[in-house]
């Protein structure tokens, strides 16, 4: 009784700091949005409300996110899916979202890679994505002043990846507990962080990994962060594959101009949105709302779509559905699925239909283009 009575608290425990860390960003959101309903806001007003909504948005989001992937990696069910990735694109699209978080706290960000990192390695990318994320984004949460860095080497078959940042530092009396749930580390610095998920989460999926993640230093001056991962190279790697460097961002947006899309969602809102974001980067736009128009709309004689855009729970005829029998019908153009499902399963399973990509709501408009890029080009 004393152990249940004990997880009944835990868990309690938890769910008011979720319901906290999700209601408190709700607010802005509802608040801004009912104030941009409302007409008489300058242009730089409204910009600056349109902001707030997106960073509460985000943080909301995150919460969701932490809170299923933490019961994903501790369930039975979970195992790693390495696959063929390149780290040192991996670190591009990391750096790139921390220098923009960065630039926008007035910090400074710099990311260091040994040459290797260009090699493919196989690994679960979406798991180390997500650890070098949160332990990236604790980093700029906490440091005010000054900068974050990240060093990325390949020593003894294992990645090594080094955050150092110039933060408040941790006390030593509150580093022994740092990786635990409901860590008080937050309470020094009087900084209110959410549930409290991100350094558990890194961990916890790092030694899915057979890695892990270390608090290496800290003091008054900052901390630095150790993730250490086994991994070794690829045998698909190559010598093109090993010169690849980051594509221009200018490449990537003019891949959508003057292309035929079709956005198939059956939700009026995501239509409307996803329509205006692929026009903005000049492309030419059909609406289908369900599966059985998406199927007919792309085998009209006298339509061609360079790319479909399929979310794949729908009514009438679903996106596995619709993707599965165009497919068997012969079309060969690319689709990419739109799904609120996020874990490797979901994943595989919208390849399985014959999907060239995979997206999850809610989706931001850089990964958007990016999915969009590598799909049409093929890389």
């Amino acid at each position: 009784m004393a152990d249940a009575s004990l997880a009944i608290d835990s868990a309690q425990q938890w769910l008011a700091k979720l319901s906290r860390g999700i209601r408190g960003p709700l607010t802005s959101v509802i608040g801004y949005a009912e104030l941009l309903a409302d007409e008489g806001f300058d242009e730089d007003t409204a910009r600056s409300f349109g902001r707030e909504i997106r960073d509460s948005g985000l943080s909301v989001l995150r919460c969701f996110e932490e809170f299923i992937e933490y019961l994903y990696l501790l369930s039975d069910g979970f195992s790693p899916h390495p696959r063929d990735c390149n780290i040192s694109q991996l670190l591009d699209r990391l750096s790139q979202n921390a220098l923009d978080q960065a630039e926008e706290a007035g910090l400074t960000w710099k990311c260091r890679q040994s040459p290797e990192l260009s090699t493919q390695f196989r690994i679960d990318d979406r798991l180390l994505e997500q650890i070098l994320s949160q332990i990236i984004r604790n980093a700029l949460h906490y440091t005010k002043h000054g900068g974050v860095e990240l060093d990325a080497t390949w020593t003894d078959n294992k990645l090594q990846f080094r955050v150092w940042d110039t933060g408040p530092g941790i006390r030593p009396d509150l580093q022994r507990g740092l990786f635990d749930l409901f860590s008080p580390a937050a309470k020094q610095t009087g900084i209110e962080t959410g549930p409290g998920l991100g350094l558990a989460l890194a961990r916890t999926a790092a030694r899915q990994l057979h890695g892990d993640v270390q608090l290496e230093s800290s003091d008054e001056r900052g901390s630095c962060f150790l993730v250490e991962i086994p991994a070794k190279f690829s045998d698909a790697d190559s010598k093109q594959q090993r010169q690849q460097r980051r594509r221009p961002k200018q490449m990537v947006k003019d891949s959508l101009r003057g292309r035929r899309v079709l956005v198939v969602d059956d939700n009026p809102s995501d239509q409307r949105l996803l329509e205006f974001v692929l026009k903005k980067q000049g492309a030419k736009v059909s609406i289908a709302g369900d599966g059985k128009q998406a199927v007919q709309k792309t085998l009209a004689s006298d339509l061609f779509f360079d790319l479909i855009l399929m979310d794949m729970e729908m009514p009438v005829l679903s996106g596995y559905e619709a993707t599965s029998e165009l497919r068997h019908l012969g079309h060969s153009g690319p689709i990419i699925a739109l799904t609120a499902n996020s874990q490797n399963k979901d994943r595989q399973r919208c390849i399985e239909a014959g999907c060239n990509g995979f997206l999850t709501k809610p989706i931001r408009q850089k990964d958007l283009v990016q999915t969009i890029h590598s799909v049409l080009t093929g890389r």
